[in-house]
Order: structure tokens, then C-alpha cells, then sequence
């Protein structure tokens, strides 16, 4: 079975990880109330939330999904009106130790929220992660609720700016796992995901004015799996 994603994003940024050491981790700062890894964030800022749009390409139909009562998701056309359609997502990161650091104190990541939103950008359906971010490397959680569950098996989104090799990380997945209502598969799936920057000054124009970006790209594979992702980082 081969899978192929493409996804670009001008500013997009494990605990799999972490174990094997591969990605950078700053030491934590010593805070009562708020996360203590917010304090270099750059990008994923304290109580700061962004928003995205979103195209599903399938075939020759560009589409968006919707939420329907029973919490099935179905494809939609992309220019729908309709109060369930999923039109925009948003990620929003918490100021001040969230669920997870409660529960578990040695947790190292930004906490995040990923939202999907209707076009009154109210909330129709969320989940709590985590974000990794530093001057070495930027690492995170992808949406994969749903529509989007199919991420779970694309390399996540990892970037390490004064990277000139190419780089690895590598992720195993368990049968039973919630998100994925869809796909299925027995016993433990290795993905093994390679990272590269290609493009270390790539400009983007924007209403704000040009920026100089880094495009990194990158492959994840299994046994019998295949999937890309481009990202474009500033």
C-alpha cells in the first residue's frame, strides 16, 4: 500500500521520541504555574492561538469534512455550507501546566490544543498534545483526528534548521489506537521517517512581505507503508 501526503505551512512545527534520544530537549525552567518549556518559544507562544485552512485532495475533488451527529466523519465539497463541515483548524498553546503535566510531571513538551472549528470558529471536536520547540529543533504533534487520521502514519513534523545531513526518527504504533477509526492492523507498525533540508533560503511572499524560509522534506515507510511531507519552516 503506498500513501502519499504533501502538506506545506509557513510556520509549522515526542514522547516515542524521546527515548531514543533523537530529539533535542532544552533543560526546563523553573516556573510554579506556567509550562516550563514555554520559555524560548519562538513560534508556539504562551496563550497564543493559530489558525489554518485546509484542503482535502482527492482524485480531481478538493473537499473538507464534516462531523455528523453519531460523530462519523464524512467528505464534503469544499465550498459547502454546512454548520458540521470542518472549516478551519487552530492550534492553540497553554500558558500555564496543563492535563498532562499534571498527570505527568515529567512531561516534556509545549501543551497544545488542536481544534477543529466550523466557519463561526466555534469548536466542534479537539485534542490535547504537545509541541517541542527550540533553537536546535521543532518538533510536533500532527492533527489526526478523523479526516486526518492518516497522519499518524506521515513523518511528523520536524524541523531542524542548522541541519545540513539528513536526519532520522523513527516511531512504533500499537494496534489500539483511539484515534483511528479506520485503519486498522495487527501487532506493533515501525515507521522509520527521514528528514532533509533542501531548501535553506526559500522565499515566501506574504501580505506582511517576503520572508526567508527552510524547506524540509521528508519519507516515512514501514513494512508495507509509504508516505511524504514537505514542510516550509521560518
Amino acid at each position: 500500500m503506498i500513501r502519499s501526503i504533501s502538506f506545506l505551512g509557513l510556520i509549522i512545527l515526542l514522547n516515542s521520541c524521546i527515548s531514543s534520544k533523537c530529539i533535542f530537549i532544552e533543560d526546563p525552567q523553573n516556573n510554579e504555574n506556567e509550562n516550563p518549556y514555554n520559555y524560548d518559544n519562538k513560534i508556539y507562544l504562551s496563550n497564543k492561538e493559530y489558525f489554518y485552512t485546509y484542503q482535502i485532495v482527492k482524485g480531481n475533488d478538493t473537499l473538507k469534512y464534516k462531523i455528523d451527529n453519531d460523530s462519523v466523519f464524512s467528505l464534503i465539497k469544499y465550498d459547502s455550507k454546512d454548520d458540521k463541515a470542518i472549516d478551519l483548524l487552530s492550534i492553540k498553546t497553554l500558558k500555564a501546566k496543563g492535563p498532562i503535566f499534571q498527570d505527568h510531571p515529567d512531561y516534556s513538551q509545549t501543551e497544545i490544543i488542536l481544534s477543529h472549528l466550523n466557519s463561526d470558529k466555534k469548536t466542534i471536536t479537539s485534542e490535547l498534545t504537545g509541541v517541542i520547540e527550540n533553537s536546535t529543533n521543532v518538533w510536533l504533534h500532527p492533527f489526526r483526528m478523523n479526516a486526518f487520521q492518516i497522519l499518524q502514519f506521515s513523518p511528523f513534523p520536524y524541523v531542524k534548521p542548522n541541519e545540513s545531513k539528513k536526519y532520522k526518527w523513527n516511531l512504533e504504533i500499537g494496534e489500539h489506537w483511539k484515534e483511528l477509526k479506520d485503519i486498522t492492523w495487527k501487532g506493533k507498525l515501525n515507521l522509520k521517517c527521514v528528514y532533509e533540508n533542501t531548501l535553506k533560503d526559500k522565499k515566501i511572499i506574504l501580505p506582511s512581505g517576503i520572508v526567508n524560509t527552510i524547506e524540509t522534506r521528508s519519507n516515512c515507510s514501514s513494512k508495507n507503508w509509504e508516505s511524504f511531507f514537505n514542510i516550509v519552516f521560518q
